[in-house]
């Protein structure tokens, strides 16, 4: 292989790894404001019962 060849694949492999990474981290932030939201909305049943 030639030297631009294996240029060519490194910086490939570094492209779809921060790729990967960028996707995971939004993926966990997604999954975090999901919780948030399911719990807001669990407190705000519960107060509700707790107001009858």
């Amino acid at each position: 292989m030639g030297q631009q060849q294996l240029l060519l694949i490194v910086l490939s492999v570094i492209i779809v790894g921060v790729a990967i990474a960028v996707g995971v981290n939004m993926f966990q932030s997604s999954a975090v404001d999901a919780n948030r939201q399911a719990m807001i909305t669990d407190l705000v049943n519960y107060s509700a019962k707790a107001q009858r």
